[in-house]
């Protein structure tokens, strides 16, 4: 996903596609929503011999609290 998109796969429940998400057809998306992000450039295609470290959602990560017992 290139942006965050809002969508229904099922036309009922609302999910979140977050940007740099990897998505399957047909397993995570049908093939008519895969083609509406594609043709309105909110996702690319990868080739299925494209190999992904982590195919996961990666969100960054702030910083942990700092730790102020003593």
């Amino acid at each position: 996903m290139l942006k965050e998109q809002h969508a229904a796969v099922d036309g009922i429940r609302v999910k979140i596609y977050p940007e740099g998400s990897v998505y399957s057809v047909p397993r995570d998306l049908t093939e008519e929503l895969a083609q509406i992000f594609l043709r309105e450039k909110w996702a690319k295609e990868i080739q299925k011999n494209t190999k992904t470290k982590n195919p996961a959602v990666r969100k960054s990560l702030s910083s942990a609290p700092e730790n102020k017992s003593a």
